[in-house]
């Protein structure tokens, strides 16, 4: 739908924010 926003919204997050399965989840929807 919104990848660019979505991504723009990753990088705005520390990656100590996010768990890192939760990350890899995420990376893979991006991916996918």
């Amino acid at each position: 739908m919104r990848e660019h926003y979505f991504l723009t919204m990753l990088q705005s997050l520390s990656c100590d924010s996010i768990d890192k399965y939760t990350q890899t989840m995420i990376c893979l929807e991006t991916t996918v």
